[in-house]
């Protein structure tokens, strides 16, 4: 199940200054309208193939940036073919481009590493065509063969103007190639946003923690 973080707040009295403070220690995720907003959701799926057939992808997905305009789904398979060959791919929907390459029939897309600069990459994997990121035992160009987490990049536009965003993936590498979709994010309109890159607690929402510790040692020393 999806579980969608606050990305902005905006509270008035220093009660609900105390209220964000509190939600800031369970989540970590809150900023001010005066910053940027960054949207983050959480997913947590295995990308595991159920169907057990040559030819035969499971999907997972579609994933939206806020609106139907923008998505992306996974698909992965583990073919019985003789050898078992683990493929994951990625496909994005709509006004959307994947951080990648082509090269020769196929669409590579990038393993990013955690702060990479998104808008500074090269989205070279168009909308609806299939992006290959670990097939077998991989091709030359391929980037998701090797155990470990990587990111995603997008490029998406819902109307208002460029925005970038993220996906975080967590690859057992060759020659199963499967996974875990953790999260991914996406920020405002024109922000930058690098890889990983979530909301930062405010010095407002720092000072309402202190608060809230000064109101918890307080009532400790009542009772």
């Amino acid at each position: 199940m999806e579980r969608r973080k606050t990305a902005a707040v905006n509270v008035t009295r220093w009660t609900a200054y105390t209220a964000a403070g509190a939600a800031a220690a369970t989540a970590g995720t809150l900023t001010s309208e005066a910053e940027a907003a960054i949207t983050v959701v959480d997913v947590n799926v295995s990308l595991e193939d159920t169907a057990q057939g040559n030819g035969y992808f499971d999907v997972f997905g579609p994933y939206t940036f806020g609106g139907a305009g923008a998505s992306f789904s996974f698909q992965q398979a583990f073919n019985e073919t003789g050898t078992s060959v683990g493929i994951m791919l990625v496909t994005g929907f709509g006004n959307i481009s994947i951080a990648g390459f082509v090269a020769g029939a196929y669409n590579y897309p990038s393993n990013l590493a955690y702060g990479a600069n998104l808008s500074t990459q090269s989205f070279g994997v168009a909308a609806s065509a299939r992006g290959d990121m670990a097939w077998g035992a991989g091709y030359s160009n391929s980037q998701w063969v090797n155990a470990g987490t990587g990111y995603l990049g997008f490029q998406f536009d819902l109307g208002g103007g460029t925005q970038w965003g993220w996906a975080e993936v967590q690859v057992n590498g060759t020659p199963d190639n499967r996974g875990e979709f953790i999260r991914y994010a996406w920020g405002d309109v024109g922000e930058q946003i690098t890889a990983g890159q979530v909301p930062e607690p405010t010095s407002l929402a720092v000072l309402a923690l202190g608060a809230a510790g000064l109101t918890t040692m307080r009532r400790r020393k009542a009772s």
